[in-house]
């Protein structure tokens, strides 16, 4: 009786140990994720879609929610669809209504 508990520990504690290193193994890949989504053109009508995008997250994603607002695509004179140069000094992304600008970037 005393052997089949002792047998039971040992498989308990090779699975646990097997379990881990899997675990670090996964961790250890440093695999790169794209995460992807959609955004829906409401308006103007002749732009209305759902087009593919790529999710750019600054801080912790909040994931599950939606985001409406107005869709800004910088023009030359404004710094460029870049973004490379700086936005401050001026504010040509100033929202015409109540809903927070999106600013629309190409991807570089």
């Amino acid at each position: 009786m005393g052997y089949e508990v002792v047998m039971d520990k040992s498989i308990m504690i090779v699975t646990v140990l097997g379990l881990m290193a899997g675990y670090c193994w996964e961790m250890g890949e440093g695999r790169f994720v794209v995460e992807t989504n959609s955004i829906t053109v409401v308006q103007p009508y002749d732009l209305h879609a759902k087009h593919n995008a790529s999710i750019s997250d600054f801080g912790v994603p909040k994931y599950g929610g939606s985001l409406v607002g107005s869709v800004v695509y910088p023009s030359a004179q404004h710094g460029g669809p870049l973004g490379c140069s700086s936005f401050q000094g001026f504010k040509p992304f100033k929202s015409k209504t109540s809903r927070p600008n999106i600013l629309l970037l190409d991807r570089g």
